[in-house]
């Protein structure tokens, strides 16, 4: 993704240095904890007792895993099954603007083409979708309210934000590493920005895609884009910026114009 790679959002830089020492720091106490528990038990005359405290647990904790897991593939699968009866695969005779985008966004980006969906759906909106719980393959879904509020480049931005969900999950490159993106996801957002912008080239669109996401083509035109990246806005108290999954509209067009200047597309 050339430039993508070489262009860290403030704070992002640090993300997996965090991420491995915080492990470090859970598998100590785990080992620590481990211990002394062993020796507590060996050396007091209530071990069986201790030892069923531990079954207990060990059997809640499953219990809870295997609730969550279920409750998860099941939810996936009710929306899975709404999906098929409410989208239509795109190819070379049914919506052929949107699969030729998606192989052209695919090819910027160095990366299969995945099958892509369209569903019927106002929202303005477009997201990955993951099939199958082994493979777990990934697919684009595509509501008809973004194919009808974007235009041109602009649904190349958009096509190419979703295809780097794909291509790097909440992964990100670090000296050649996998590192997560755990403690703030919306650096991945960041991330996937950077890719719809190397896939559409065309900053302009692209900015302007990122403002109808929330204020809709019929009112896009209200808003100065240059504006944005002058003013200065108050940021999100920090424990909700850490929670959120995407940051606010306008921070990432700000930092999508800085990554323009920054790559030279």
């Amino acid at each position: 993704m050339g430039g993508a790679d070489d262009y860290y959002v403030k704070g992002e830089r640090r993300q997996g240095i965090l991420f491995y020492l915080l492990l470090a720091i859970v598998c100590q106490v785990v080992i620590i904890a481990g211990v002394l528990a062993y020796d507590y038990i060996f050396n007091t005359p209530v071990r069986e007792i201790m030892w069923s405290a531990v079954y207990f647990l060990l059997v809640l904790s499953t219990g809870v895993a295997v609730g969550i897991f279920t409750y998860d593939w099941l939810g996936r699968f009710k929306f899975l099954q709404f999906m098929v009866r409410n989208s239509l695969k795109v190819s070379t005779h049914s919506f052929p603007e949107v699969f030729e985008a998606v192989k052209l966004a695919a090819s910027r980006l160095s990366m299969e083409a995945p099958y892509t969906f369209v569903t019927q759906n106002p929202a303005v909106n477009a997201y990955t979708v993951r099939l199958g719980l082994i493979r777990k393959k990934k697919v684009i879904a595509i509501n008809t309210g973004l194919l009808k509020a974007m235009e041109g480049d602009e649904l190349l931005y958009i096509i190419g934000h979703e295809l780097s969900h794909i291509k790097y999950g909440r992964w990100r490159r670090f000296k050649d590493l996998g590192l997560p993106y755990l403690i703030s996801p919306q650096f991945n957002e960041f991330r996937c920005d950077r890719g719809g912008l190397i896939a559409s080239r065309n900053i302009e669109a692209s900015t302007r895609a990122l403002l109808k996401l929330v204020a809709g083509r019929e009112f896009v035109d209200r808003v100065d884009i240059k504006s944005i990246e002058r003013e200065k806005t108050e940021e999100m108290p920090k424990v909700l910026r850490k929670l959120a999954t995407h940051p606010m509209i306008d921070a990432r067009i700000k930092e999508l114009l800085r990554f323009y200047e920054f790559a030279r597309l």
